[in-house]
């Protein structure tokens, strides 16, 4: 079977616009909440698209370009824009790696919904489907006491991300300044 690909990365057009995610992120935590907001940021988080078949079933599983976390699709990607005008995330680890990755959760989720594998009789999964994307999220950076942090959620659905995709975002940020200065 012939795994469809492209080479060109695609961008997701964002849905929640900037008033929203102003709402969405300026949420006070508590009475003594006492935060400074800076800006609030549009900014592409690079992702790998693997779509995987076996036994009649299928799943995709999308790894981020960053640290290599995996999750499920649960929106459309198929709402693509041009080149964003916004900052883009670059992509860190490679195609293989991210592969490698998404193969190994693929094989635990397969064994959760007991699909045979390993047997002689067992069906093998296959690649069907592979692509780089971008997802768009807005990132609100304030400061609290002295210390600078931020909020990030979804561009897609409006969701706050969580503390594995956070620390993958803070590692990317890193990274976007970091090439930014080495291209200046």
């Amino acid at each position: 079977m012939d795994v469809k690909k492209t080479t060109v990365v695609r961008h997701i057009r964002p849905k929640i616009e900037r008033e929203k995610a102003q709402n969405i992120l300026r949420r006070k935590r508590g009475i003594f909440c006492r935060e400074q907001p800076q800006k609030l940021t549009l900014i592409h988080f690079p992702y790998y698209y693997f779509s995987f078949a076996i036994g009649g079933k299928a799943a995709t599983l999308i790894c981020d370009g960053v640290t290599g976390t995996i999750t499920l699709v649960d929106f459309d990607l198929n709402d693509t824009m041009a080149q964003p005008e916004e900052q883009r995330i670059p992509f860190i680890i490679e195609e293989k790696q991210a592969l490698s990755l998404t193969k190994e959760e693929f094989s635990r989720l397969s064994l959760r919904q007991n699909i045979p594998r390993f047997s002689n009789k067992a069906q093998s999964y296959q690649l069907q489907e592979k692509f780089k994307f971008t997802l768009p999220y807005w990132v609100y950076y304030f400061s609290k006491k002295g210390n600078y942090d931020c909020r990030v959620c979804d561009a897609i659905m409006g969701h706050q991300i969580g503390v594995r995709l956070k620390s993958a975002f803070v590692k990317g940020l890193i990274a976007l300044r970091n090439y930014e200065k080495n291209s200046l």
